[in-house]
């Protein structure tokens, strides 16, 4: 036997911040080595010196949201091998919590309503979607928001003192 092991449907899965699954098939029984890194150049490798047909090498301690390159190859009982193209894959990005800004410190004559107008800025993950609400913190009595959950609304006050108002974002992790 001269003729190296066919490689197909390569692919990355079950990709997590810090891992990633490297699949393959081959047309007759072969060993397994996967070279990874940052570059082309690779730089690490697993393998397992198990011959089968069906390949999947789990790759662990990589770093989240990076892209990696990866080549995979294949050597038969004969000592015939075959090696992939490069490919590449990204792990998943760590989920970062969202900044909010509740806008400037403001001063009123009672009885009286203002303006408030927050910034949210986010990663988009997990989901993309994000909710706020508007929060009495402290005061010397209650707080009425016209739309509690808009970045944009309006506090109404009644009793004379210093308060404190939260806005606060949710992304549904964080």
């Amino acid at each position: 036997d001269t003729t190296p092991p066919l490689l197909s449907n390569l692919t990355a899965t079950n990709l997590t911040t810090s891992a990633a699954t490297i699949s393959w098939v081959t047309d007759e029984p072969a060993s397994s080595l996967v070279s990874y890194g940052l570059t082309s150049s690779y730089g690490s490798s697993q393998g397992d010196g198990t011959l089968t047909t069906s390949h999947a090498l789990t790759l662990s301690g990589l770093s989240p949201g990076t892209l990696y390159h990866d080549q995979v190859s294949a050597t038969d009982a004969a000592g015939n091998s075959a090696v992939s193209a490069d490919q590449t894959f990204s792990t998943v990005p760590v989920n970062q919590p969202p900044l909010v800004q509740a806008g400037a410190d403001q001063t009123l004559t009672l009885p009286s309503s203002a303006p408030l107008t927050g910034t949210v800025s986010d990663d988009g993950l997990p989901s993309g979607t994000l909710t706020t609400l508007w929060s009495q913190v402290s005061g010397p009595g209650p707080v009425t928001f016209s739309a509690p959950t808009a970045l944009s609304t309006t506090v109404s006050v009644s009793l004379a003192g210093s308060y404190t108002l939260r806005l606060t974002a949710s992304d549904g992790a964080l």
